[in-house]
């Protein structure tokens, strides 16, 4: 556990950063001496110890003690403001920063790992911060330096400030003016470390991710450029609490004093202007003005501007604390999602966003706001049979439940496996940081990959609706990503494996690597070719709900009417259609199982059965769809009228292989019913809805089973399938 000490620390946007991402650590003190701000941050984080002290009040021994692992530090901005009066270490007011720098860090024995500062833009000029400078290459710590604004990653706020992270070397450094800075070509070496331990916080160290600007200053990495396009931008709206609110409406004294030089802006607007302390105390540059649908002025609240800063959304201030005190304490405060993000991960992301889902606008991934209603997440039904592999042979689960057709959630099945040690996102991020995997098709049924350190990132931090999700199939065929082959072996319940016979290039694909983000999941669907299959979890917690075959399809999709482009993603399932399945007017012949599969749970879906997934938080996973003895006469009747080339070779490979099974495909009844069509959703993958059948599918397998699969398989001519785009137009 990393070790931290928060200085200067405000209301605590530092600590929210940390919060915010999947990160093991403890802030062990938090110190400042405005105690309204204090009081503030001890109830939000009542146990963090918060300090009512100076930093020079502080001993050396009791830093000593904390050896803390990371300094986090947003020390007083007034010296360097372009409203103040710019004294800078004249101010008393850097008395704490300069005894840092000066008294405690050169004498501490065992210095911190990482030192994170934040303040206004102005600073890189002054000489507290060629003090910091000296101080960081005295004493052997690389660092990198941003200027960075909430606008350039699509929040609608200007927030223009300085960002510095350093990170103490092994051995001394050569000096470097700091002319020379920004041209440093060695970010990676730095990257690859502080992302082991922090696998999705901290400042893009991309050597391209933010480009110098001369007429700003030469001491800081900084992008003039908006690193999302202005059409992908958040409303103003999304952060607002509500668009009326007449407690904080300017009477007419106010708006004929101030009108004439505010900024006022409606809930359409993709930016505001920076909120200072004297936000609501002066008029003119401190802060932008709302118009409200009733053409009323109103200040923005406290509360609405935490949310521009992102601020957690359970973030409150205390009763005691007054309109005017709030106010003055977020303009003091910083945007927690800039030190979060890495910049070039947004810049990714938009890009495989606009390919993956071109049915929706940029401003369409969060429309529901979904990352704020957790109530679809926080799911306690649980009511699937569990079983324990110890005590259950291979024979007494075949007769017990995939004979039967039996869903069950299977227990110590696969214990012995290595990736509940390799597959930890902060392992996964250092071994295949730099390998590209799957997230989505495109609108001509092309693969769209990202490297998975973007992936991440983005995992991590995003706040769409139903977000990208990772489901690779190949990941067996290449050279570096088949090395995720060796942290697993085929559960012993499902080890016979009939597809193998057809040869690796034309069997469908039939197992996937997947890594889900909350709220990404698969639509309601049911596996292709009548295949059964088994779901093993590594990471997270997974929301199933498992519905019979019979159950008919018109019942569980939804359709365009409940939600024009999002109607195959999984969460949009929950949210429109599993309501219904809860009243008392749904045929209780179809009544779901709903089920939540911890880590270590495998659980078994026999074929036939609609399914639909949602992940509650991320999920680490590999499944695989299977063809076995058990199920082989469903299967066999399903490839011979979609897959007919295939069955060919396959039908060869039996009567060498398996004759028994050769012999049985001359008695299986073509004319049978072998259940529902599958009709699986959005390619099992819900970064790419568009890919599900239209509600009106016909019996016609052969294009239904084509939108089942997650890579499509190499066909031959008659067997391959529609494109995605030609899927979207017939809708």
């Amino acid at each position: 556990m990393l070790r931290a000490v928060e200085l200067f620390s405000g209301i605590g946007g530092m600590h929210c950063a940390l919060d915010f991402v999947d990160l093991n650590y403890e802030i062990i003190a938090a110190i400042d001496i405005n105690p309204t701000a204090n009081l503030v941050y001890e109830s939000n984080f009542p146990n963090a110890p918060a300090m009512n002290r100076t930093i020079e009040g502080i001993s050396l021994n009791q830093w000593e003690k904390w050896n803390a692992d990371i300094w986090l530090m947003s020390p007083p901005c007034q010296p360097f403001t372009r409203q103040g009066k710019q004294e800078d270490l004249n101010d008393r007011r850097t008395d704490g920063f300069v005894h840092l720098m000066k008294s405690i860090l050169p004498q501490l024995k065992a210095k911190p790992k990482y030192i994170l500062l934040e303040n206004v833009s102005g600073f890189e000029y002054s000489q507290a911060h060629q003090l910091l400078l000296d101080t960081l290459q005295a004493h052997n710590y690389y660092y990198e330096q941003y200027l960075l604004s909430p606008i350039q990653f699509g929040i609608p706020n200007s927030r223009l400030r300085f960002y510095l992270i350093a990170k103490q070397q092994e051995k001394p450094i050569e000096t470097y003016s700091s002319s020379i800075l920004t041209r440093i070509s060695n970010f990676e070496r730095l990257y690859n470390k502080l992302r082991q331990k922090f696998p999705s916080k901290g400042l893009s160290l991309e050597e391209n991710s933010l480009h110098e600007n001369d007429q700003i200053t030469d001491r800081c990495s900084h992008s003039s450029e908006i690193l999302v396009q202005p059409d992908q931008s958040i409303y103003i709206n999304d952060f607002l609490i509500s668009n009326e609110n007449q407690d904080f409406e300017l009477n007419e004294k106010q708006l004929e004093r101030g009108l004439h030089v505010c900024d006022i802006i409606t809930c359409h607007a993709k930016r505001s202007f920076c909120f200072t302390k004297s936000y609501g105390k002066y008029f003119e540059g401190t802060g932008s003005l709302f118009r409200t649908l009733s053409n009323r002025i109103r200040y923005f609240t406290p509360k609405e501007i935490a949310n521009l800063h992102c601020f957690p959304l359970n973030y409150q201030f205390p009763e005691q604390i007054t309109t005017r005190q709030a106010y003055s304490l977020l303009g003091n405060s910083l945007s927690v999602f800039v030190i979060n993000m890495n910049p070039r991960t947004i810049k990714r992301i938009s890009n495989v966003r606009l390919k993956a889902r071109s049915e929706l606008k940029p401003d369409e991934w969060q429309q529901n706001n979904y990352y704020y209603d957790q109530h679809v997440i926080n799911c306690s039904k649980d009511q699937l049979e569990r079983i324990d592999a110890r005590n259950i042979t291979r024979e007494d689960f075949i007769e017990k439940y995939e004979r039967p057709a039996k869903p069950v959630i299977i227990q110590h099945l696969i214990d012995d496996w290595p990736a509940f040690e390799k597959w930890t996102v902060e392992k996964l991020g250092k071994k295949y940081r730099n390998q590209r995997f799957k997230v989505g098709e495109d609108d001509d049924g092309k693969s769209v990959k990202l490297k998975l350190k973007y992936f991440l990132d983005y995992a991590l931090n995003n706040h769409d609706d139903s977000p990208l999700y990772l489901f690779e199939s190949s990941f067996g065929e290449h050279q570096k990503k088949k090395r995720l082959l060796d942290d697993y072996d085929i559960p012993e319940y499902f080890s016979e494996d009939l597809f193998r016979l057809v040869g690796d290039h034309r069997r469908p694909p039939y197992r996937w690597w997947c890594i889900g983000p909350q709220r990404s999941g698969t639509g309601i669907h049911i596996d292709p070719l009548g295949t059964s299959a088994w779901n093993a979890l590594i990471t997270g917690h997974k929301r199933w709900c498992i519905f019979p075959p019979s159950t008919p399809r018109h019942l569980l999709k939804p359709t365009s009417v409940d939600s024009p482009k999002s109607k195959d993603e999984g969460i949009t399932w929950f949210k429109v259609i599993y309501p219904r399945t809860q009243l008392s007017t749904w045929p209780k012949e179809y009544a779901c199982v709903e089920v939540i599969q911890h880590p270590g749970e495998v659980i078994f879906v026999p074929g036939g059965y609609w399914h639909v997934v949602l992940n509650m938080d991320l999920t680490v996973a590999v499944t695989q769809n299977f063809c076995s003895s058990v199920n082989f006469p469903t299967v066999w009747a399903r490839v011979i009228r979609s897959r007919p080339k295939m069955s060919k070779k396959f039908l060869e490979n039996l009567k060498r292989r398996r004759p028994d099974l050769a012999r049985l495909t001359e008695k299986i009844d073509m004319n049978a019913d072998t259940g529902p069509r599958s009709d699986t959703s959005s390619s099992s993958s819900s970064s790419s809805s568009a890919d599900s059948s239209p509600d009106s599918a016909d019996d016609d397998e052969s294009e239904t089973e084509s939108k089942a699969t997650i890579d499509q398989p190499s066909f031959d001519q008659g067997d391959e399938p529609l494109t995605k785009k030609q899927r979207i137009s017939s809708l």
